[in-house]
C-alpha cells in the first residue's frame, strides 16, 4: 500500500476535491431518504407461504383491519349506541375504507337473505334493550364487535387492499380516524389500534429515535475525541470522517430505492460509533509520529504506513460480521448487513484518504497531546502488564470457569417476536392494544384456510361439520377469541329458512326453527341452493364473499385473538395443521395464513439466521485472523478472548429472560468482527515490539502500554455511543443497545487481560510483516539456512527468531563470552579475529548467507573469537528457542531448518577436520 499512501499525501487537494464532489452527490440524494415501517419488510418475499398468503388476500380481500375499540360500563345503552353508530358512520366516509363492522350495522340474524339491520333503529327502552342483549349474545357473528359481558364494542375497520400500501395515504386514514376517535372521546373510554395503526406509529417513533440518536451519538464521540485527543483537529476530523461515511451509505440506500426500516433504523449510528475508532487509530498514530520529526506530509506518510494495513483488515473482519447478516431470510435484516458493509466499507476508504490529506495539509501541531496524558492511564495499563504476566494461569482459569454459566444461559435463550413489545409498557399504541385485547377481544387476526380441491366442496355436510369441529378445538385454546366461518352463515340461513321467512320477508317468523341440518342432512340442500342464490346475485359483495370462494371450493375461518407473542401463535398455528392432518381427508388441505402468521414464524428464521450469520462470521474471520498472523494457533488464540465476549452476551441473555428477536438476534455477528478489531490491532503492535525488542515479555509490556491507550479510547467510543441505543423508543433497540455496548466492554477486557495472558509465550508474525520484510535477492538461494524454502518461507523463519542489526564497527560476539546461539549473515559484512598474546588477526571475512557462532548453539560455550562489523549487518539470531518454535508452529518449515541447520554444522565440522589435517 506503500504507491497508494504517497499518492494520497502526495496530492491531498485532489483527494479532497474528489471526495467533495463525491459527498455532494451522495447527499443530494440522502435529502430523499424514506422511511417504512411496514410489517413486510419482515417476510421473505420468496417465501411459499408469503405468496400462499398473497393469493389468499387476492380471493378473499385484505386481512388488513383496525378497531376502534370502546370500553364502558354497559354498552346497551341508548347513547353508547348511537355514539358507535356514529363512529361508525365516520369510518365508512374515511378514504381507503372498505367496510367497516360494527354492532349498529350488522345484519339481523334471523334474516341474512336479505340482511335487514340487526339495529334498524336504536332501542330506547329497557325492554327492548334487553331483547337486543338476548339476540347478540345468541349470535356468534356478533360477539365479534361485542363483548360477551356488554362492557366493550369494537368497531372493525377493513382497508382496501391496495390503499395498503400507499404510506401516505395510510398516514391521512389513521390521523382521520383518530380525529374520530378524539371527538368521540368521553365518558367511554375509546382506543384506535390494528397493524396499520401500529406500524405508523412504528414510523413517526423511528423519525423521533433518528433525530435523537444522531446528536446524541455525536456528542458521545466528541467527548471521547476530546479526552483523547484534547485538540480540535483530533474531533473536527474523525467527525468529518463518519458524518462522510453516513452520507455515502444512505445516499446508495436511496440510489437503490430503499428505506429506512426497523432493522436499518441504527444503521447512521453504527456507522458513527464504529467509524469513529478507525479515525482514533489514524489520528493516535499520527500523534506518536510528531516526536519523529519531519514535515506534515513525512509525518502523516509514516503514520499512514503504520495503520493502513491494520485498519483495513480489522474494518474487514466488521465488514464480514455484517455481510454474514446477508444469509437471513428477513429482508429488513438482510438490508441492515448489505448497507452496513458498504458503509464500512467506505468509511475505511474514507479514513485512509480524506482524512491524511487533511493531515498532511493542516500545519504540524505545537506539540504532542499523547506524549503529555495523565499518569494514571500509563499506569493502571503498567499494572495490568504485570497482572498478565504473573497471573497467567489464574486468568485462563477463571475465562474458563465463566464458560459453564454462560453455556447453561444458552440454554435457556428463546426466540420470539412480539410487536406490542417494541413499544415501551407506558407508550399508548401498547396501552391501548393491550387494553382492546382484555376487555373486548384480540386486535389481530389469521386466517385458516380449508381447501378442498373441487367445486362446492367446502358445503358438503362432511367438510361443514369438519371445519365446525376445528372452530370448536380453537375456541378452547388460550387466547383465541372468536372465530368466524361459512358454517356460522349457513347455520344462521338454515335458520331463516326453517322460521318460513322466504326471500324479501321481513316481518315476525311464520313459525320457530324446529330441526338444523345438522339433525337433518337433508335440509343442507336448501342451504346450499340459497348460498348459491346469493352469491350468484350479489356478487363479490354478498354476505359470504369473506368466508367462500365462488366456486365454493375453500372456505376461510377468520380466527381473532389476542395472542402477540410469536411463540404462542406458531404454537396455534402447528395445532391447527396438526387438527387438520387428523380429522380432515387427505384431499382437503387446512392451512393457516395471514400476516400475523408470517410474522410470528419469521422467529425461526431469526434463530437460524443468527446461528448461520455467527457461524460464518466465526469462520471467516478466524481464517482471516490465521491467515493474517500466518498461523492457525495465533488465529484461535486472537479469536477465543471475543468468543468469550459471544458467549457471555448470549449467556446474559438466556438468564435475564431477554429473548432472541429482532432487535437482539444481529448482536452477535455485529460484535464479533467489531471485537476482534481490538484483537487485531494489539497483535499488530505486538509483533512490531518483538521484532524490536527480541523480548517477548518485555513486547507485551511496551504493547499494552502503547496500543492500550487507543484500545481503551475506541472501546469507550463503542460503549458510549452504542449506549445512546437506550433512549430509543423500542424496546428491542434499547437491549440491542445495552448487550452490544456490555459485549464491547466484555471483549475490551479480554483483549487486555486474556488475550496477552494466552499470548505470553507464543511468537506473532503478522502477514504484512512478511510482506514487507526485504530479505535480497532469491535468500533460498544465498543463504544456506533458506535452503530449499520458498522466498515466503525464509521470511517466515527470519521473523520467527531475533533479526539484529549491527552499525558498522560494532561487535556482534566477544571473544571469551558465554554464547548459546548462531548467527546466520542476511546482508552486509563482518570479519572475524582472534586475539592472542596481545594481537588480533582475521581469520575470516563474512558475508550474505555465512554462518558464525555455530558451537554456541550446539554446547553453549565460549566464543573464540570477535565478529566485528566491517559495514552495518543484518544477522539472524539462532537458538534453541528458535528452533523449538519452528518445530511447534510451522513442523513442515522447521523440518527443513533443521536439516539445513544439520547441514551447515556438518560442513563446519568438516572445514574444521580438513585444516587440522
Amino acid at each position: 500500500m506503500t504507491r497508494f499512501n504517497r499518492l494520497i499525501v502526495e496530492w491531498p487537494k485532489l483527494v479532497l476535491l474528489l471526495g467533495f464532489l463525491i459527498t455532494a452527490g451522495f447527499g443530494r440524494a440522502a435529502a430523499h431518504l424514506r422511511i417504512d415501517s411496514s410489517v413486510q419488510n419482515l417476510y421473505d418475499q420468496n417465501d411459499p407461504n408469503k405468496q400462499y398468503y398473497d393469493e389468499v388476500r387476492k380471493l378473499f380481500g385484505s386481512d388488513d383491519m383496525g378497531v376502534i375499540g370502546l370500553v364502558t360500563d354497559n354498552v346497551y345503552t341508548p347513547a353508547t349506541l348511537g355514539k358507535i353508530k356514529r363512529i361508525t358512520a365516520d369510518a365508512e366516509q374515511v378514504e381507503g375504507v372498505q367496510s367497516v363492522q360494527s354492532l349498529t350495522n350488522l345484519p339481523d340474524p334471523t334474516d341474512v337473505i336479505d340482511s335487514p339491520l340487526l339495529i334498524p333503529q336504536i332501542p330506547t327502552n329497557p325492554v327492548d334493550l334487553d331483547k337486543l342483549r338476548q339476540k347478540v349474545e345468541a349470535n356468534p357473528i356478533c360477539l365479534n364487535v361485542i363483548s360477551r359481558d356488554g362492557k366493550g364494542a369494537a368497531v372493525l375497520i377493513f382497508f382496501d387492499q391496495n390503499a395498503s400500501d400507499d404510506v401516505a395515504a395510510q398516514k391521512r386514514r389513521d390521523d382521520r380516524l383518530q380525529e374520530i376517535v378524539t371527538h368521540e372521546q368521553g365518558p367511554e373510554q375509546l382506543y384506535l389500534s390494528g397493524m396499520q395503526h401500529i406500524t405508523l406509529n412504528e414510523t413517526q417513533l423511528m423519525q423521533s429515535d433518528l433525530r435523537t440518536f444522531t446528536p446524541l451519538t455525536l456528542a458521545a464521540i466528541v467527548l471521547v475525541l476530546g479526552f483523547c485527543f484534547r485538540n480540535i483537529r483530533g474531533v473536527v476530523l474523525p467527525l468529518m470522517a463518519v458524518l462522510c461515511g453516513v452520507v455515502w451509505t444512505l445516499g446508495t440506500m436511496v440510489l437503490a430505492g430503499d428505506a429506512i426500516t426497523m432493522a436499518t433504523v441504527v444503521l447512521p449510528t453504527l456507522l458513527i460509533v464504529i467509524g469513529s475508532t478507525y479515525s482514533i487509530y489514524i489520528i493516535a498514530q499520527y500523534e506518536d509520529e510528531l516526536p519523529k520529526g519531519g514535515t506534515a506530509a513525512e509525518v502523516t506518510l509514516r503514520a499512514l504506513e503504520r495503520v493502513s494495513v491494520p485498519v483495513t483488515v480489522a474494518a474487514f473482519t466488521t465488514v464480514v460480521g455484517f455481510v454474514t447478516l446477508l444469509v437471513s431470510r428477513i429482508g429488513t435484516i438482510r438490508a441492515l448487513g448489505f448497507y452496513a458493509a458498504i458503509g464500512f466499507a467506505s468509511l475505511t476508504l474514507i479514513v485512509l484518504t480524506l482524512m491524511p490529506a487533511v493531515l498532511a495539509l493542516l500545519p504540524l501541531p505545537r506539540r504532542s497531546v499523547l506524549s503529555n496524558e495523565p499518569g494514571r492511564l500509563v499506569t493502571l495499563l503498567a499494572r495490568v502488564s504485570k497482572l498478565d504476566r504473573r497471573y497467567r494461569v489464574p486468568i485462563m482459569l477463571v475465562a474458563a470457569v465463566l464458560v459453564i454459566p454462560c453455556i447453561w444461559g444458552i440454554t435457556r435463550i428463546r426466540a420470539d417476536t412480539n410487536f406490542i413489545e417494541y413499544f415501551k409498557k407506558s407508550s399508548p399504541v401498547r396501552r391501548a392494544n393491550e387494553i382492546i385485547s382484555a376487555k373486548i377481544g384480540g386486535t389481530q387476526n389469521f386466517d385458516v384456510i380449508v381447501d378442498t380441491g373441487k367445486k362446492g366442496g367446502a358445503m358438503s355436510l362432511d367438510t361443514l361439520q369438519r371445519i365446525r369441529g376445528l372452530q370448536a378445538h380453537l375456541a378452547t385454546w388460550p387466547g383465541i377469541d372468536q372465530t368466524l366461518s361459512i358454517v356460522d352463515y349457513s347455520e344462521l340461513v338454515d335458520r331463516a329458512i326453517q322460521s318460513g321467512k322466504p326471500p324479501g320477508t321481513t316481518g315476525p317468523s311464520a313459525q320457530p326453527a324446529t330441526t338444523t341440518f345438522w339433525q337433518r342432512p337433508a335440509q343442507l340442500e336448501g342451504v346450499s341452493q340459497m348460498v348459491y342464490v346469493i352469491q350468484k346475485n350479489q356478487g363479490p359483495t354478498n354476505a359470504f364473499a369473506s368466508v367462500l370462494s365462488a366456486d365454493s371450493a375453500i372456505a376461510r375461518i377468520i380466527v381473532r385473538t389476542r395472542l402477540t407473542s410469536s411463540r404462542d401463535i406458531v404454537g396455534v398455528a402447528d395445532e391447527v395443521r396438526r387438527y387438520g392432518k387428523e380429522h380432515f381427508p387427505p384431499e382437503v388441505t387446512v392451512r393457516p395464513t395471514g400476516s400475523l402468521i408470517l410474522l410470528s414464524e419469521s422467529t425461526d428464521d431469526v434463530v437460524w439466521g443468527q446461528v448461520k450469520s455467527l457461524g460464518f462470521a466465526l469462520i471467516v474471520i478466524f481464517v482471516v485472523l490465521s491467515l493474517m498472523f500466518l498461523s492457525v494457533k495465533v488465529g484461535f488464540l486472537s479469536l477465543l478472548p471475543n468468543l468469550l465476549a459471544i458467549l457471555l452476551l448470549f449467556g446474559v441473555m438466556g438468564l435475564t429472560g431477554i429473548t432472541l428477536n429482532l432487535g437482539t438476534s444481529i448482536i452477535a455477528s455485529i460484535a464479533i468482527g467489531i471485537a476482534v478489531e481490538d484483537a487485531i490491532r494489539y497483535l499488530a503492535r505486538l509483533s512490531d515490539e518483538i521484532r524490536t525488542t527480541h523480548d517477548q515479555e518485555k513486547a507485551l509490556f511496551e504493547t499494552i502500554a502503547t496500543v492500550g491507550k487507543p484500545i481503551i479510547y475506541a472501546s469507550a467510543a463503542l460503549g458510549l455511543g452504542f449506549l445512546v441505543f437506550l433512549f430509543s423508543n423500542f424496546v428491542p433497540i434499547q437491549k440491542f443497545g445495552f448487550l452490544t455496548a456490555l459485549t464491547i466492554v466484555v471483549a475490551f477486557v479480554n483483549d487486555l487481560v486474556l488475550l496477552p495472558a494466552l499470548l505470553s509465550t507464543t511468537r506473532i508474525i503478522t502477514l504484512w510483516d512478511v510482506i514487507y520484510l526485504k530479505l535480497g535477492k532469491d535468500p533460498e538461494k544465498t543463504i544456506g539456512l533458506f535452503e530449499g524454502l520458498r522466498p515466503s518461507q525464509a521470511k517466515i523463519v527470519t521473523l520467527m527468531g531475533a533479526l539484529k542489526t549491527f552499525p558498522e564497527g560494532a561487535a556482534i560476539v566477544r571473544q571469551g563470552e558465554l554464547g548459546n546461539e548462531m548467527f546466520v549473515v542476511i546482508s552486509g559484512k563482518a570479519k572475524v579475529q582472534i586475539n592472542a598474546d596481545g594481537e588480533s588477526r582475521v581469520v575470516r571475512q563474512l558475508k550474505r548467507g555465512d554462518v558464525f557462532g555455530e558451537m554456541g548453539l550446539i554446547r553453549h560455550h565460549q566464543r573464540t573469537a570477535d565478529v566485528i562489523a566491517t559495514e552495518e549487518v543484518e544477522a539472524l539470531a539462532v537458538n534453541e528457542r528458535f528452533l523449538t518454535l519452528m518445530q511447534r508452529r510451522y513442523p513442515r518449515i522447521g523440518a527443513k531448518v533443521f536439516l539445513n541447520v544439520a547441514k551447515i554444522l556438518s560442513n563446519r565440522l568438516e572445514e574444521r577436520d580438513t585444516a587440522r589435517s
